[in-house]
């Protein structure tokens, strides 16, 4: 059902015509490893992720940061 889900979001951002998808996590880092996704360090956010308030308070420092390129 998870794997299901991310494709879903990920066919959407290509529709849209994004050409990454960001995440945090806590607790999948495995999972989205899996996926295709790549740990970066947290200050390689681009302005667009890194401004927003998940990013900056309501996920923990200790989050990491994940990216796919499309």
């Amino acid at each position: 059902m998870g794997r299901a889900l991310v494709e879903h979001a990920e066919l959407n951002a290509s529709l849209m015509g994004l050409s990454a998808i960001y995440l945090l996590t806590t607790t999948a880092t495995d999972f989205f490893e899996r996926l295709g996704y790549e740990q970066l360090c947290r200050g390689q956010a681009p302005d667009s992720i890194s401004k927003t308030i998940q990013f900056s308070d309501l996920c923990p420092a200790s989050s990491h940061l994940m990216r796919k390129l499309l």
